[in-house]
């Protein structure tokens, strides 16, 4: 199992390619994290339980895809294996759990 964002592409035996050298993802990643913040206190005030959990669940996303772009900015060693073990399992989750949240909301 492989962690991190890195996508590593072997065109010869010496010499690999890394795709995921990208400073934007980085940067819109962590201004999601804020921006996620901000509206909390409103809804646990109004008891908006689905909303609430919308938030945190995104939050853990984009924190993971934070850490992930740091971590392995510039190389595809496993530096952090524990943050993998952790990461890992949210990692399939990710897009079924925001959609349940999004159904729970409508309800």
């Amino acid at each position: 199992m492989s962690c991190g964002p890195l996508s590593v592409f072997l065109i010869d035996a010496d010499f690999a390619v890394d795709i995921m050298h990208d400073a934007a993802l980085i940067f819109f990643s962590g201004i999601a994290l804020v921006s996620l913040i901000l509206p909390l206190p409103s809804h646990l005030r109004a008891n908006n339980s689905s909303t609430v959990l919308n938030i945190a669940w995104l939050f853990v996303g984009n924190l993971i895809n934070f850490v992930n772009s740091i971590a392995w900015w510039d190389s595809t060693a496993n530096r952090a294996p524990v943050w993998c073990d952790i990461s890992e399992p949210f990692r399939p989750g990710r897009r079924s759990v925001a959609d349940a949240v999004i159904q729970a909301s409508r309800s």
